[in-house]
């Protein structure tokens, strides 16, 4: 092969990787490399094919394998490369380290790229350097250094025109204000970014940003959008192999699932998730997921489990030396601890993460540290009792959660403060707290009906939960038998809505898979079309994905599956445990005889995903591969 035919592939290679074809990037450059011999004239192609290949290993977190490659080129080739190759593959591996959370040794690494750049005069490639250094400091939850940082690069790729990393510095600021809740100030920063890739056509930080994007919708309590942003960037990450961001996603669905109270759902995502970052090697991200789904044991009520995973994510991120999350741990521990009466134990950890929980602007976290503080002392059981100290921390705590605007803490406190002042038979200030206490109580749990309401239509929960509630309430059997009526009829409603799902729904896949049909000719004729036609084509495209409409985001739909085929999922889950919800929901579909082609249509997802959990079903249900799926599956219909 030709110096001149490897240049040509070479120039391939950088294509496909703006594209991110990354396999194809791969492919070409290591083509390239078994076709150059080590020689000086053409040292800087061998080199750049050997970036090419360890910069798509990172965009698909093969970080192990990205930096054996980047360090043999370092420790083989260092005689021969200039001056700027060597500050280029100092600066991978120094990202590498970053995104396996190394980040003091991946500052030396940037910082002495960084130093080779400024003495090329290189300010561009300086500015990517600076860039890396900001996301590090990010990391450390210094957020104005990382800020004044991503503000200096912002003005370097503006004079540059360098519209594709203007995206990911906007992506970046919006993730600083994120962790900051300032939630709509980062969703407005994450469209601004959606809006170039999807121009420039970047998938991979495309998906990226809408992952981000629907962390921040769940900021807000915007369900929908949440799921249907992780949605999008889920099918973007299955087809561009990028594992370690789907771990990532997986677990970020397992926290909405956790905040709307579906408890297995939430703990399947999140172990689904955990064993992803294990697999990949990700200890960052197995920390993070492993302590939500302690949190969620929590929520359920089931300390031991909870304490197990939150110290298990605590021991992660001291020995990532990761101050701020292992503060943040370490006061869920504490109040742990508080709950099974081991007091000693709940202010050890909660005094330890309280300073730096306070020094890093964690204002709720922090007060939540100084609560368990408070509760311990207003124990009775507390060797250490001390109603003076108990009562004036958990005044500073209402007064910071009533700053903070945080309703369900805010309850709570006023109803340990009030349990304090009966303990001392302080009965004026029992009844204002209890009565405020009382008063915040509704408020918070008709935002929380209703949150769940909007997402999923659960209202045969919310119906037999307002009977059970209202017929102790009323005394009067006229007033009862109205409300039971009304009960009635509403339930009738809802069998009305079941026995409309299978005509529905196979509208939805109709339509789905006409939309879709058309997406995929529109695609095919858009390389053909020039100027005003491509804008059209590409406004009639965004058009018909607004139309596609997965069953997840269907409230209506979402409740009436679940209706209908209660009692099948119920004998198919008694007799196979094994069963996933995905799995189970599958399973009713294909009882409604529905390919995997219209399941996918119905669900969103891909074909092959479908077909996955078909093959996984076979195989829980023991049905062999030459048995009728649909007829095995009727056995279990009532």
């Amino acid at each position: 092969m030709t110096i001149k035919e490897i240049e040509e592939l070479l120039i391939h290679a950088k294509e496909s990787m703006n594209e991110s074809k990354f396999s194809e990037a791969e492919q070409l450059s290591r083509q390239c490399i078994e076709n150059l011999t080590l020689h000086n004239d053409n040292i800087q192609s061998l080199v750049m094919a050997y970036r090419i290949l360890c910069e798509s290993y990172i965009k698909r977190g093969i970080y192990q394998q990205a930096y054996l490659i980047a360090k043999q080129v370092l420790d083989l080739y260092e005689q021969y490369l200039s001056h700027e190759d060597q500050a280029h593959i100092l600066r991978l591996i120094g990202i590498i380290k970053l995104e396996n959370s190394e980040f003091e040794i991946a500052l030396q690494y940037l910082e002495e790229s960084l130093s080779i750049f400024k003495s090329l005069d290189q300010d561009y490639n300086g500015a990517l350097c600076l860039h890396d250094m900001a996301r590090i400091y990010y990391n450390y939850s210094n957020y104005s250094v990382a800020l004044e940082y991503f503000e200096k690069v912002l003005l370097e790729f503006e004079k540059n025109n360098d519209k594709i990393r203007i995206g990911k510095i906007k992506n970046n600021i919006a993730m600083i204000y994120h962790v900051q809740a300032d939630y709509h100030q980062a969703i407005s920063l994450y469209l601004e970014a959606i809006l170039i890739y999807n121009e420039y056509n970047v998938k991979s930080d495309l998906a990226t940003v809408l992952s981000n994007l629907g962390v921040a919708y769940k900021g807000i309590s915007d369900y929908e959008n949440s799921f249907l942003s992780f949605q999008k960037a889920i099918t973007i990450f299955e087809e561009l192999n990028m594992n370690h961001h789907l771990a990532q996603c997986l677990g970020n669905i397992g926290v909405n699932y956790r905040d709307l109270h579906d408890y297995e759902r939430s703990i399947e995502y999140l172990k689904k998730s955990i064993t992803m970052h294990q697999e990949l090697g990700l200890i960052n991200g197995m920390a993070m997921f492993i302590g939500n789904l302690g949190i969620t044991y929590s929520q359920m009520g089931s300390h031991v489990q909870s304490l197990e995973y939150l110290k298990e994510a605590y021991q992660l991120y001291k020995y990532l030396h990761q101050e701020v999350e292992s503060a943040l741990f370490a006061c869920n521990i504490g109040h742990g601890y508080y709950l099974f009466g081991k007091y000693e134990q709940a202010l050890q950890y909660s005094h330890e993460s309280l300073p730096i929980l306070q020094k890093n602007g964690r204002q709720e976290e922090a007060t939540g540290a100084y609560r368990t503080i408070g509760l311990v002392y207003a124990s009775p059981n507390y060797m250490g009792y001390n109603c003076e100290k108990a009562e004036k921390i958990l005044l500073e705590v209402i007064d910071s959660y009533t700053h903070l605007d945080t309703k369900l803490y805010l309850y709570q406190t006023h109803e340990f403060l009030a349990t304090l002042y009966k303990q001392e038979h302080r009965w004026e200030e029992y009844a204002e707290h209890i009565e405020k206490y009382h008063q915040l109580y509704i408020e918070v749990q008709n935002e929380e009906v209703k949150k769940q309401v909007d997402r999923f239509g659960w209202e045969r929960k919310l119906i037999e939960m307002e009977k059970e509630k209202e017929i102790e309430k009323i005394k009067n059997e006229t007033d009862k038998k109205i409300l039971e009526e009304t009960i009635n009829f509403q339930k009738l409603s809802i069998e009305q809505q079941s026995r409309e799902l299978k005509n529905t729904i196979e509208e939805l896949v109709r339509k789905n898979t006409l939309l879709q049909h058309i997406q995929s000719d529109i695609k095919k004729i858009a390389p053909h079309t020039i100027r005003e036609g491509a804008e059209h084509i590409k406004q009639l495209l965004d058009r018909v994905e607004r139309n596609i409409t997965p069953l997840e985001s269907n409230q209506q739909l979402h409740n009436q599956l679940n209706e209908i085929h209660k009692d099948f999922m119920y004998n198919l889950h008694e007799k196979f445990p094994d069963l996933t919800i995905m799995e189970l929901k599958i399973a009713a579909l294909l009882s409604m005889k529905l390919t995997s082609s219209n399941i996918a249509a119905a669900l969103f997802l891909s074909k092959r995903t479908v077909e996955s959990h078909r093959l996984s079903l076979r195989k829980k249900c023991g049905i062999g591969k030459d048995d009728n799926i649909y007829e095995e599956l009727s056995k279990y219909m009532v």
